[in-house]
């Protein structure tokens, strides 16, 4: 029964995790004391490794609640496993805080919370590590963010005549060909390294020249 379900094809961590446990379990009883290989012997006949398998048995410990957000995918698998290791009067505080902000777990944030001491694990230590309402201020900050540069940071790489409209443009195609979000590239040929090309001559970093050799002069890019 036990190696049919991790045979199937589709399966959620929780009956992963449980059918191992049972497994490494009925094993132990057969095995002598001291065989040390029981969690080996299993990830072999599983194709997993040692060390996944000791994972997926300890997810075992978490509440019925946090291993219904693993399941969910709302928790990653070594995150969960940190969380493992946390009371159960822990994990309830932390399965509060996540589902009433509705945020999730970084794995750094389930390893400091693995080594807060019992003492420690009070509701505002917790929140002081996920801290839901400082991610929340990030987000709402980056929506209204505003970057300036002036003409001497960027003027090597944008022919002499253009305008600050035009280098704004070409920023944000640059950037969107960077990511791969699928924007059209630019009909304007690109040196190496990003650089639009002039008709003037080029300096060996990729800065364009003005005809007398001087580079640019400063130019206002903030604009209005």
């Amino acid at each position: 029964m036990v190696d049919a379900n991790l045979q199937r094809e589709e399966i959620v961590p929780s009956e992963k995790a449980f059918a191992y446990k049972m497994k490494y379990e009925a094993m132990k009883r057969t095995k002598k004391r001291g065989d040390g290989r029981t969690l080996h012997n299993i990830g072999v006949q599983n194709g997993e490794s040692q060390k996944t398998i000791q994972n997926y048995i300890w997810l075992t410990r978490l509440n019925s609640e946090l291993m219904g957000m693993v399941d969910a995918g709302e928790i990653g698998i070594k995150q969960a496993v940190n969380l493992s290791f946390i009371s159960i009067k822990g994990q309830e505080i932390i399965r509060e805080i996540l589902t009433e902000n509705n945020c999730n777990i970084s794995y750094g944030m389930s390893k400091r919370l693995r080594e807060i001491t019992e003492d420690e694990f009070t509701r505002d230590n917790v929140l002081k590590i996920i801290n839901p309402a400082h991610a929340t201020a990030k987000q709402e900050i980056r929506k209204d963010i505003h970057i300036d540069f002036t003409a001497d940071e960027i003027k090597c790489f944008f022919p002499n005549d253009s305008s600050v409209e035009e280098i704004k443009e070409s920023i944000i195609e640059m950037l969107n060909e960077k990511c791969g979000n699928g924007c059209h590239k630019s009909d304007t040929e690109k040196c190496g390294n990003g650089c639009h090309k002039s008709d003037t001559e080029k300096c060996g970093n990729g800065c364009h020249k003005s005809n007398n050799g001087k580079s640019q002069q400063d130019t206002n890019m903030k604009g209005e």
